[in-house]
């Protein structure tokens, strides 16, 4: 898609993927339909590079936690007492929201009974 866009707006390609792509110009007429393979023996580029911070949660996972923590949960007393456990890592942080999210979807199911 991005390559016919670029094709019909004349537009410099963005990526070395989007230069090397075919354009979907020719598939997209009235006249007949195209019936070979556009992608025969191109291949995508891929990365060699390590993400130093796979482990490492970032501001907007942070943000996201603490706006999870916030929600008005009532504990096995009826209190509305919630502190936001530490949080090192992304994964921690995902099963946080995770489980807080489903802690608010079950208070709001018994709520609505």
């Amino acid at each position: 898609m991005l390559k016919t866009i670029e094709e019909r707006w004349n537009l410099q390609p963005l990526t070395q993927r989007d230069a090397a792509a075919p354009s979907l110009a020719d598939a997209l007429t009235l006249a007949h339909p195209r019936n070979d393979d556009p992608l025969a023996g191109i291949v995508p580029p891929r990365s060699t590079a390590t993400q130093p911070n796979v482990g490492k949660p970032s501001e907007l996972e942070r943000i996201h936690a603490w706006r999870v923590s916030k929600l008005p949960i009532p504990d096995e007393n009826g209190r509305i007492a919630h502190v936001q456990p530490p949080l090192d890592t992304s994964a921690q942080i995902g099963e946080y929201i995770r489980d807080r999210m489903a802690a608010w979807d079950d208070h709001l199911r018994k709520t609505r009974r």
